[in-house]
């Protein structure tokens, strides 16, 4: 059984962004509060996954790994021959730099693949190869490019899709074969052709005012010394692009073994007539270092006015004060408009500075506050409350009215519900991803859940249950969740995965709800070494009862080669099939009925 947790905090109505019916997946975790929630999921139920054959339908092979998170548009209207007059599209990004949409149809299995572009080569680049830069060349994410993206760093950041113009945004660093110069572009596709829509490449580039420490005091601010702070290549984009009001934002971290000397960055630009035009830039931590905006793989989250942002390791100055200057180990809520980015409100854990004893960030023991992403909860559930959450390293979830974030104070007393995960034994459990989030009615009453994923960040304790379901209570007394809750009986290796949920709200009672999530193995070792069980290295698929978290289905026992994992990947759920990127190709399930030969691959 599911139990009970009291979500508690204060403040006003604003509501999400979260299209009710939505069908079309255009950004990371199904919309802008990225509650990845697939509402409108007729086919897939309890029953059917659990007692009609279900599984492995087909493979399209990509080049690359595919790390971005697959979207997907009904009806898209083309001219192409294996896609005429319509058809339903997935759009997948690789770190090649490559992109493709294929057509979602059985029937259409034979000849899937509907266009393809190459943004390196469209630019006469190629992707970047961290085993072939030029000579003393460097390039921050290729430092241990062996336990994070693998060799090729191209289009990492999940795209975004805007369905009224019928443009596809994504972000990719390039390389000039000549000279090996290293560069992130961000480019606009017609999503009906694939035709690249620039007219000119444009480089993603920025200055702030500001002034970079020593690297004797990294930790510590220069403010108010005078300068400049100019955004370079050492960084990498991991989380993915936020489209709101007309204007793409795309954040950026420091990449590779640079973390703890470059900035967290946000860049805003608007698109018309062929021509990108930068809106608004934004530094966490101009004065310091760090600060990264990396989530885990998720995206800038918005209740459709703000954006919200969680920092990495970095420096911490000025908070508490109306006039924040650097913003490491922070939940930021921005306002993006009038050109440039304000801190509207901010919420800064009351341990920033003494965690590890040794001065003004978390970086010496790593435990970044911003290891997931933030999900902004789409209905006022709790006594009319706005409220935000998100988790950290150090095993807490953060829940924070959106309204007033609470700040800093260093004795804990703000208007944040800090809640610590319960774990199977005395280890830790740090988060590496996001939530999930469902509400579902059942008779009179309306339920509202969240499903979480934690990861053992202790390797001599027992691995964690990898999917943990809290029910939220509608009104009491704030509360810490209960040592005793709903998981499945199966354990996942590292990293944790970030769920996703799909259900039909057309539908009463809880029977059409399912979580579904990616076992990751060893994915943040490119090969996957063997994971904690010595014997999977492929990606598995899992399905699980969202009322019960029962196991519903997994791919482990299938035989035809599934791909090997990719770090953070989530799956996404669209029109009865469920898609899963892997280190080279995408592998797609649905029922087995469904398959163009009507059986599953075994």
């Amino acid at each position: 059984m599911i139990k009970s947790v009291v979500w508690a905090l204060c403040v006003l109505a604003i509501l999400g962004s979260v299209q009710l019916n939505a069908q079309n997946v255009t950004t990371w975790h199904n919309d802008n509060n990225r509650t990845g929630w697939q509402q409108n999921e007729p086919t897939l139920t309890t029953s059917s996954v659990a007692q009609t054959p279900f599984g492995l339908l087909w493979q399209w092979q990509v080049t690359g790994p595919v790390f971005a998170q697959p979207l997907a548009v009904a009806n898209v209207s083309t001219q192409k021959t294996n896609c005429t007059p319509s058809c339903d599209l997935v759009f997948i990004a690789t770190e090649k730099d490559m992109l493709y949409a294929f057509n979602a149809a059985p029937s259409a299995q034979a000849n899937p693949l509907v266009w393809s572009v190459d943004l390196a080569g469209w630019m006469t680049q190629r992707a970047v190869d961290c085993t072939n830069l030029l000579p003393g060349m460097h390039f921050a994410p290729c430092d241990n490019y062996a336990n994070h993206l693998g060799k090729n760093i191209g289009h990492t950041g999940t795209p975004v899709i805007d369905t009224t113009n019928n443009i596809l945004y994504v972000v990719g660093s390039v390389q000039d074969p000549l000279h090996g110069t290293i560069e992130y572009y961000i480019f606009a596709v017609d999503i009906t052709s694939g035709t690249v829509l620039n007219n000119i490449p444009t480089k993603i580039a920025g200055t702030v005012s500001g002034k970079a420490p020593s690297l004797a005091n990294i930790c510590k601010s220069t403010y108010p010394a005078q300068g400049q702070v100019s955004f370079d290549y050492d960084h990498i984009q991991r989380s993915a692009l936020l489209l709101l009001n007309g204007v793409v934002y795309v954040p950026f971290a420091p990449g590779g073994d640079t973390g703890e000397t470059k900035n967290g960055w946000i860049f805003g630009y608007t698109f018309s007539n062929g021509t990108f035009s930068q809106s608004a830039v934004f530094a966490t931590t101009p004065y310091g270092t760090g600060g990264g905006i990396w989530q885990s793989a998720a995206g800038l989250a918005s209740d459709g006015s703000y954006i919200y942002a969680v920092t990495g390791n970095g420096t911490t100055y000025n908070v508490g004060t109306a006039t924040p200057i650097d913003m490491g180990d922070t939940l930021l809520k921005l306002n993006p408009f009038n050109g440039s980015f304000t801190v509207t409100d901010y919420f800064t854990p009351s341990d920033v500075f003494t965690f590890n004893g040794t001065g003004r960030c978390r970086s010496g023991n790593d435990e970044d506050f911003g290891s997931g992403g933030v999900l902004v909860f789409p209905d006022a559930f709790y006594n009319g409350l706005n409220l935000v959450v998100n988790a950290d390293k150090e095993s807490k979830l953060y829940v924070a009215n959106r309204d007033n974030l609470g700040k800093f104070n260093p004795s804990g007393g703000n208007n944040v519900q800090v809640l610590y995960t319960p774990s199977q034994s005395n280890s830790k459990q740090g988060y590496w991803s996001s939530p999930a989030y469902w509400k579902y009615t059942s008779g009179s009453t309306t339920n509202y859940m969240l499903y979480y994923s934690a990861m053992a960040d202790d390797p001599t304790g027992p691995p964690p249950y990898p999917i943990n379901g809290y029910q939220l209570l509608t009104s009491g007394p704030p509360g810490p969740i209960p040592s005793q809750y709903a998981s499945t009986s199966i354990v996942f290796c590292p990293k944790s995965p970030t769920p996703s949920l799909s259900s039909n709200v057309n539908v009463t009672g809880s029977g059409t709800g399912i979580v579904w999530s990616i076992e990751n193995g060893n994915s943040h070792n490119i090969p996957p070494t063997p994971t904690c069980d010595g014997t999977r290295l492929h990606a598995a698929l899992h399905a699980f009862n969202a009322t019960t978290l029962a196991e519903l289905y997994t791919s482990r026992n299938v035989q035809t080669t599934i791909g090997n994992t990719a770090t953070f990947q989530t799956p996404t759920i669209f029109k009865g099939q469920v898609y899963m990127g892997t280190l080279g190709e995408v592998d797609v399930f649905g029922l087995c009925s469904t398959a163009p030969s009507g059986n599953c691959l075994q």
